[in-house]
């Protein structure tokens, strides 16, 4: 769809401009001035999608603006000619590219190199990158939290060894998990004892970071895809950093109310 829409562009860009001088080329002028800016629309709500799928904590937002702003001055560079090799060029590139990877989680990773490029976000996932497992695990630890303390106690440790093998059984074919099964088994069991300590409203309040923490040793494996090129392709596009700075906006203001209280 987009090259259609490019390949349109073109086109009448040079018959506005062969027209130009009978005066027609005005109405034709206007059209691709249209589609340039309805695709700029279109790749803005993108962006916003994907930072949206990505909950992106304040401290990382700042850290992307940096960053993209430092990729958008060497873009510039290389256009202006002040730097002409294209392989120190995008070796600079893939080089902060590396420094923003380091600060995304492992299920925002996966949100950015699964990111479709569509204009509505998939309903279904609305949390891409939580692994599979989350919400079934969520409604464990719900069944897990209701048992019986005699039940619980006398059945703690299969179930333990139970959530190990289902999680294991979800990695994707291939993937080989190197754990300590007795050591895992403890870490499953205080997981579930900290569950079960918690008053309703508390496990409401932490049962998506106690998935985290059930999860944590069952990672998503390494993405063939090459995730610097996809942070590059997307979180260092020059349309979203006033995408971020809008985003960072309320946090800049209140951090400036506070310290001038202070």
């Amino acid at each position: 769809m987009k090259s259609i829409e490019h390949i349109l562009f073109l086109v009448f860009v040079i018959i506005a401009l062969l027209l130009a001088s009978s005066g027609c080329a005005s109405p034709l002028i206007a059209k691709a001035e249209g589609l340039a800016d309805e695709g700029d629309l279109q790749r803005e709500m993108q962006l916003l999608n994907l930072l949206n799928d990505l909950e992106l904590r304040a401290s990382q937002m700042r850290f992307i603006l940096e960053e993209a702003r430092k990729a958008e001055e060497i873009r510039d560079e290389l256009m202006n000619g002040a730097d002409e090799n294209i392989e120190e060029y995008q070796a600079e590139m893939t080089r902060i590219a590396r420094e923003v990877k380091v600060t995304l989680e492992q299920h925002q990773i996966y949100a950015l190199v699964h990111f479709a490029s569509c204009g509505i976000p998939l309903q279904d996932e609305a949390r891409i990158g939580q692994a599979d497992g989350a919400t079934a695990t969520e409604e464990v630890l719900a069944r897990i939290r209701a048992m019986p303390n005699a039940e619980f106690e006398r059945n703690k440790e299969e179930i333990a060894r139970g959530i190990i093998e289902h999680l294991k059984s979800k990695l994707p074919g291939g993937s080989i998990l190197v754990i300590n099964e007795k050591e895992e088994t403890a870490r499953i069991l205080s997981i579930l004892d900290e569950a079960r300590g918690l008053s309703d409203v508390e496990f409401k309040l932490q049962n998506t970071d106690l998935v985290e923490q059930v999860l944590f040793a069952y990672g998503l494996p390494e993405s063939p895809v090459d995730t610097c090129l996809k942070i590059e392709q997307h979180l260092f596009d020059p349309r979203i950093i006033p995408l971020l700075e809008e985003k960072l906006a309320p946090t800049v203001w209140v951090v400036r109310n506070v310290a001038d209280v202070g």
